[in-house]
């Protein structure tokens, strides 16, 4: 198999729930990158909510060290804070996206990853700044026609 192939099917193992068999199919994907920061995000998220709190905890901690020499999508370290129950730093995190400009950011209404930070105001306060508006709240922006 193919590094997309082993992660699209992680995290579709992932979206069903099946935590421990998504975190198999991750580090088999995150192996195939040589560690790759986006695949790390998914990973130590996965991770977390499998229950190996520890193993995502080092993982972050990587992933900080990292990026003390080279990017590191804020994106990914605001998934695995997420999943920890980090709110604060996933949203402190979220902010810097918006900053630098992270691509993974144009997914925030619809990726999963983002579940953990959809009840707070300011994660769809981040999303409006960057061009992605609340789509319950009107915004004057004619709906596309199809």
């Amino acid at each position: 198999d193919t590094f997309d192939i082993r992660l699209f099917r992680a995290r579709a193992l992932h979206s069903l729930g099946q935590f421990e068999e998504a975190v198999a199919g991750l580090e088999e994907a995150h192996a195939l990158t040589s560690g790759a920061a986006i695949t790390a995000g998914f990973l130590g998220m996965a991770m977390a909510e499998s229950g190996r709190v520890d193993d995502a905890r080092a993982l972050l901690a990587s992933l900080n060290k990292q990026s003390e020499s080279s990017y590191v999508a804020p994106t990914s370290l605001a998934f695995i804070h997420g999943a920890l129950g980090e709110t604060e730093e996933g949203l402190r995190q979220l902010e810097l996206a918006a900053t630098v400009r992270d691509a993974t950011l144009c997914f925030g209404r619809v990726l999963p990853a983002f579940d953990y930070f959809r009840d707070d105001s300011r994660f769809d306060a981040i999303l409006s700044r960057i061009g992605f508006p609340d789509p319950d709240v009107q915004s004057g922006i004619p709906a596309p026609a199809y």
